[in-house]
């Protein structure tokens, strides 16, 4: 939806023209909760996709998480390869503590404005 890719592009600034740099954080907290939404895309390692994964299985693993948390979770288990994260409203890069589902394989994401899917560009899990 244009709308959601308009909000990623304001959020991340990866997509988007200049805004990357103006959105560089330069203030780093050892608390877990001073990261920004944005810091988990930081090193390119994960892709945004509007949607939910396309999945034949179940899910690898489900709770709640924050972004940084289920980033965190998603590196560290053997063969995740992608978590997928329900938001209220359509938001690329959501806070606080939300419903997560982590996926062994995201083939595909299917367009829906109430997930968020954050994907390993290797495409493999770990």
């Amino acid at each position: 939806p244009g709308y959601m890719m308009s909000a990623c592009r304001a959020s991340c600034g990866r997509c988007g023209s200049s805004s990357s740099s103006r959105r560089s954080s330069s203030t780093a907290g050892a608390a877990e909760r001073s990261e920004k939404p944005t810091d988990i895309l930081k090193d390119e390692k994960y892709s945004l996709h509007a949607g939910l994964v396309h999945s034949s299985g179940r899910p690898l693993s489900q709770g709640r998480y924050s972004l940084a948390e289920a980033r965190k979770r998603c590196d560290g288990m053997h063969g995740c390869a992608a978590f997928s994260v329900q938001v209220g409203e359509p938001h690329p890069l959501p806070t606080g503590t939300l419903p997560v589902k982590f996926f062994a394989s995201a083939p595909s994401v299917d367009a829906d404005v109430g997930w968020v899917t954050y994907r390993k560009e290797d495409g493999a899990g770990s």
